[in-house]
């Protein structure tokens, strides 16, 4: 972005460069996605690398392209209340090193967001566990109900 205003007002004086900034401003427009693709894909790498399980919050990172990224990855919007709409959080499955994570991101109230990611094969367990833990007192209470 600066070098987009050093361009624009060294071309007042020398009007060749005009040109180069028009060429530098279709390049900036044009790579706008691949940037947010990459900007958002180190946060979430660097939280996955580091074996971060918990949620944190990215203050340098903003909901929209956040947002933007996430329905590439084929996240649904699942939207908060109307009144709130600080409550839009979504989730998906990214592959990173063959091992596939679970992704969730949820918009803050000041706009940043908080992302974690969890290992695919937790979740099952997560869900198998709890499964367990129903069927075991819904046994229970049957057995009371006798």
């Amino acid at each position: 972005m600066l070098i987009l205003i050093i361009l624009l007002i060294a071309s007042f004086f020398f009007p060749p460069l005009w040109i180069a900034f028009g060429i530098y401003l279709l390049f900036y427009i044009l790579s706008a996605k691949n940037r947010r693709k990459i900007h958002v894909e180190n946060a979430i790498l660097s939280l996955i690398r580091t074996g971060n399980t918990d949620t944190v919050n990215f203050q340098n990172l903003y909901y929209e392209p956040v947002q933007k990224y996430a329905i590439e990855q084929g996240a649904e919007v699942q939207w908060g209340e109307r009144s709130n709409p600080a409550n839009d959080h979504m989730s998906f499955f990214l592959k990173v090193d063959d091992e596939e994570y679970q992704v969730f991101i949820h918009k803050e109230h000041d706009g940043s967001v908080s992302i974690s990611a969890d290992p695919k094969y937790t979740m099952e367990k997560i869900v198998y566990r709890d499964r367990q833990r129903l069927e075991n007192l819904l046994k229970e209470m049957q057995k009371d109900s006798r």
